[in-house]
């Protein structure tokens, strides 16, 4: 619940602030999803097991690496994306949008 209560006061607050601060200044938020990160102590078997635990399919069919946040972070900070503004960009290997969400297959008998 409070996940995903202060993901939306994110998403919500860029919104703001990108409607506040322009056209001077763009902002963009970043919501990633499986990773290999501290929240997972860094490690693949931790996140795995998470992972399957909640019956998670990406159709791209790999785990998020750290390389594919900086690689989004290095567009956002570019002359690239300076026609974007306010955008939350999901980074999940395709979950949100097309996969099947964590624990939607879970049956509880």
């Amino acid at each position: 619940f409070v996940y995903s209560l202060t993901k939306a006061g994110t998403i919500a607050m860029t919104k703001m602030l990108a409607k506040t601060l322009a056209p001077n200044i763009t902002v963009n938020a970043i919501s990633p999803g499986y990773h290999v990160t501290g929240i997972y102590h860094d490690s693949m078997d931790t996140l795995m097991s998470v992972y399957n635990d909640g019956n998670v399919k990406t159709p791209l069919n790999r785990i998020g690496t750290v390389e594919d946040i900086v690689k989004v972070i290095l567009f956002i900070a570019s002359d690239a994306s300076n026609f974007i503004t306010g955008h939350n960009f999901i980074i999940d290997g395709g979950i949100t949008e097309v996969g099947v969400h964590a624990n939607s297959l879970r049956v509880d008998f």
